[in-house]
């Protein structure tokens, strides 16, 4: 099977925010991000823009910050039609597209026909500064919920990117803020409607994610002490999580019960749910755990698959835009011995 946009690595992760400037101090305490690049994207710096492939008139702030394995764009929807605006009206603050790729515009180009036969348009796009274009698939349907995102620098500006209306800086006292080791991001979460099947052979045709683990997770078969909201809950749902380079997705369907994923479906629907940026020691968690609750990020949902691990997932959406992330503690040194293949799906590359 041909991919049509063989992902080269989570370049970043977009997220729909209200306010930029509060939210990027919050993401870099959690995060450690010392340094945000701002560019206010308007008729000044946009060309060519595009919404449901018509042209159209609008502006937005995007912040682009990293540390410690985790790239984030925050885009605030300042006027005109943009999805961003669409998103934030319809859904609230949340992850919204994932960009994996960077291409010459003329490879985007013969990809367009690609993409058009699996039903993929260009949901939104432009040209910044005259040096690069971006382009926002539609693939809601197609990957229920997120958008994937394309950069395409012009040939003749290949080493340059737009420069930024302004740096922010954060030191020590806000990057240093969370107690809870991040690493990187391991993976990024698609809940979806009994579509699992159907989400993972379009993530494979996609983008070429090739290495899959399957795993049914069900409270009292082989998930122990499943707790939501802090009370003993039964639930059921089956994931698969698939890598290819530093791009992990996985992609999870309810079976039954309470839990954080049936509880998007109801109040949100389809989308992206959590990201996991920690895998460390039950030692280390629990000693950081009370000052997490402190605060006011408590454990929301957790259980334990014997003899592999303890996860859970803590309450970071009001400081962290509508995220959830997940926490990983092994249940020994040797939690991944037989299970190596998992383990290069689940850890990916160094």
């Amino acid at each position: 099977m041909k991919t049509i946009l063989p992902a080269e690595a989570l370049c970043r992760l977009g997220v729909v925010v209200k306010d930029y400037k509060s939210s990027i101090r919050s993401f870099s305490e959690f995060f450690g991000i010392n340094r945000w690049e701002i560019r206010r994207l308007d008729e000044r710096r946009l060309s060519n823009a595009t919404v449901g492939g018509k042209p159209a008139g609008h502006s937005f702030i995007s912040a682009i910050g990293s540390a410690k394995g985790v790239a984030l764009e925050l885009v605030e929807p300042v006027s005109g039609d943009t999805v961003f605006a669409e998103f934030l009206q319809r859904r609230g603050e949340g992850m919204h597209h994932l960009t994996t790729n960077i291409s010459s515009p003329e490879n985007f180009q013969e990809a367009r026909a690609e993409l058009q036969k699996i039903g993929v348009g260009v949901a939104q796009s432009g040209t910044i500064d005259g040096v690069m274009d971006y382009h926002l698939l539609d693939t809601r349907q197609l990957l229920a919920g997120p958008l994937i995102e394309v950069i395409c620098p012009h040939t003749d500006s290949v080493s340059r990117s737009p420069e930024p209306d302004e740096i922010v800086n954060f030191d020590e006292s806000v990057t240093s803020w969370n107690r809870l080791p991040i690493e990187k991001t391991y993976h990024v979460c698609i809940v979806t409607k009994h579509r699992r099947d159907e989400v993972r052979g379009a993530l494979e045709k996609l983008l070429g994610i090739d290495q899959w683990f399957d795993f049914g997770n069900e409270s009292g078969v082989n998930a122990m002490d499943t707790t939501y909201y802090g009370r003993a809950c039964k639930s059921a749902f089956n994931l698969s999580l698939g890598r290819r380079n530093t791009l992990c997705i996985e992609v999870v369907e309810m079976r039954y019960g309470e839990s954080l994923y049936q509880e998007m479906l109801e109040q949100q629907g389809e989308g992206l749910h959590h990201m996991m940026t920690t895998i460390c020691s039950m030692e280390k968690f629990a000693e950081v755990r009370p000052w997490l609750e402190s605060k006011k990020i408590p454990v929301i949902q957790d259980g334990r698959v014997e003899d592999f691990c303890y996860y859970c997932y803590l309450d970071t959406r009001s400081k962290l835009a509508g995220i959830t992330v997940e926490v990983l503690a092994p249940a020994s040194k040797e939690w991944l011995k037989g299970r190596e293949d998992t383990g290069a799906i689940l850890i990916g590359p160094a």
